[in-house]
């Protein structure tokens, strides 16, 4: 991959994992439980913490690479649908 590629990957992984973690803390921002307590999130850790090492593993390879986020900024369009 190119230093614009892998700048590219890493910000679709951001916005994957912010939108999971919003779903993740969705229920407690509605003041229920923890999402832990609710039956079905465990899926939704598992893809947290999964992304979470996914984008830290990319974040060492950027910078055994040697690229510099700032001249490598990943222009990109997400149009999430609820």
């Amino acid at each position: 991959m190119t230093a614009e590629q892998r700048a590219a990957h890493c910000e679709a992984l951001w916005v994957l994992y912010r939108r999971v973690d919003r779903i993740w803390g969705s229920p407690k921002q509605a003041g229920g439980p923890h999402p832990a307590e609710v039956g079905g999130y465990g899926a939704m850790a598992g893809l947290r913490n999964m992304l979470d090492r996914r984008i830290g593993h990319l974040e060492e390879v950027r910078s055994a690479a040697g690229d510099r986020s700032e001249d490598y900024r990943a222009q990109m369009v997400v149009d999430l649908a609820d």
